[in-house]
């Protein structure tokens, strides 16, 4: 049975949490993007109901 060395060990936990904490960015990247959008896309919604009230 081959035992598994302690530098096994740390590079499987290394490579585990830094694939952890890549998907945590990309996700919050992702949902911060989409937050952006989307509030830019309700601002110039109200921007444009209030053009036809201004005239």
């Amino acid at each position: 049975m081959h035992s598994i060395g302690m530098e096994e060990v740390t590079s499987a936990l290394g490579i585990t949490f830094g694939l952890l904490v890549a998907s945590i960015l990309i996700v919050g990247v992702s949902v911060w993007w989409l937050y952006r959008v989307f509030k830019n896309k309700d601002e110039v919604a109200e921007d444009m109901e209030d053009k036809p009230t201004e005239d």
